[in-house]
Formats: C-alpha cells, sequence, structure tokens
C-alpha cells in the first residue's frame, strides 16, 4: 500500500489553520484573478519560509520525507480515509490500480476531495449570504438543512469520468470545481459546473479522461438573473 506523494497530500490535506483558498491556487486561478493573487502571495510566502528553514540542497527531499509524515500525524485525530483502492481504465486500455493507506479526509473546512468510487457528502456553510466553510453533515440534520452529495464514477469500458452532484434541498448552489488528471503532472486545473437549482436537484459533469481527484473550493447562492449558466 502506498501513501500520496508529497505533492499530492500537501495539496489535498488543509490544516484548519490555513486559508481555504490556500489549498487549490491552482483550481481558482483561471475563475478569479483577485482569488488567484491572495493565494499566490500565500504560496510565495510558504515557499520563502521552507528556504529558510531547510538547506538549500535538501529541500526536495526534506519535504517529501515530511508529507506522509504529518498527514499520518493529523490522521490520528481526524477522520482520514484508509486503505482506498483506486481502480482506474487509462485512455491507452492499461489499468491502474493502487491502494493508498492513507487519504487526507475528504470533508474540510475548504476543501473537498472526491476520489473514483467515493460519494462524499457536505453541508455548505453560509454566513450573511457568504459562503464560509464545509462541514460533515451531522446524524441528526434538520429537516431544512441542504446536503450536498458527490458520486465520482468511471464508464465500464471507456476512461471517460462522471460526476454525480446533487442537492437534497435549500437555495440554489454553484460549486467551483478543480480535478487532478490520473495522468497528468499532479497540478490542479479548473473545470466547469452547473449551478444546482433550487429546492434540490442533480446534475452530471462528464470528463472524457480518467480522473485522479475531483476538487470542490467553494460555494455560492447564484443571483436568479444568473440563469442556469454551466462554467
Amino acid at each position: 500500500m502506498r501513501v500520496l506523494p508529497f505533492a499530492l497530500s500537501a495539496l489535498l490535506f488543509v490544516a484548519p489553520s490555513q486559508a481555504a483558498t490556500s489549498a487549490i491556487a491552482h483550481v481558482v486561478a483561471a475563475q478569479d484573478a483577485d482569488s488567484a493573487q491572495k493565494t499566490a502571495e500565500h504560496a510565495d510566502s510558504a515557499s520563502a519560509t521552507n528556504q529558510d528553514n531547510v538547506d538549500q540542497d535538501g529541500e526536495q527531499q526534506s519535504e517529501q520525507a515530511s508529507g506522509p509524515d504529518t498527514l499520518r500525524e493529523h490522521c490520528k485525530t481526524a477522520p482520514c480515509r484508509r486503505d482506498i483502492r483506486i481502480r482506474l481504465r487509462r485512455e491507452k486500455g492499461d489499468v491502474y490500480d493502487e491502494t493508498f493507506e492513507l487519504l487526507p479526509p475528504a470533508v474540510q473546512p475548504g476543501l473537498l476531495s472526491i476520489h473514483p468510487g467515493e460519494t462524499v457528502s457536505a453541508v455548505p456553510i453560509f454566513e450573511n449570504g457568504e459562503f464560509t466553510g464545509w462541514r460533515l453533515p451531522g446524524p441528526d440534520e434538520p429537516a431544512g438543512a441542504q446536503i450536498l452529495t458527490i458520486k465520482l464514477s468511471q464508464s465500464d469500458d471507456r476512461p471517460n469520468m462522471m460526476a454525480r452532484v446533487s442537492t437534497n434541498t435549500g437555495p440554489a448552489l454553484k460549486l467551483r470545481m478543480g480535478l487532478i488528471r490520473l495522468d497528468g503532472n499532479e497540478e490542479p486545473e479548473s473545470t466547469s459546473s452547473c449551478p444546482l437549482a433550487e429546492g434540490g436537484f442533480s446534475s452530471f459533469e462528464m470528463w472524457p479522461y480518467p480522473i485522479f481527484v475531483l476538487l470542490v473550493a467553494d460555494a455560492k447562492r447564484p443571483a436568479t438573473s444568473d440563469g442556469m449558466k454551466c462554467e
């Protein structure tokens, strides 16, 4: 079994003290220039801190060694995913099949992550109309609580992927989404999504290539004038 490479582990692991946007800078960059600039500043600051605290020649090796250890330590008290098998058909026809000892929690305040075969549910939190984060649904949610559910799967005989995205009730919801391709460079990229209509709604997002993980940064309440634009 494997633990995620440092780059992916750092991307998907959001410590409670970190800003939500710091986890997925490249996802939001194409959709929100202001957010992207703030995230880049955070990344530059983090990079400078790393250079001040580790030897220049051994920085990369030090990061790679500390990433899994940081995740293991966090998972002692957090609801991490354990022994998760990811099996995907590649575009050339061969099969990717790996089991991961640890994966970061699917629901974090600033990030949702959904791997193939998973169904993830989360409650979007809004204060005064502004999105403030995600949380896990409780066992006794009020009847009117809005719950977002995302299921990511692959076609039986092709590399194509599909996500079923749904809400059970509540106002309209628009997600800001990204993804990491299975055979890409481990860099997240933005992807379009369709708004979920008021009162509970389902949409289907599709991609012609295998996806290692689907990401959801945040959400907003779309104005009626925006219509059902999938972007």
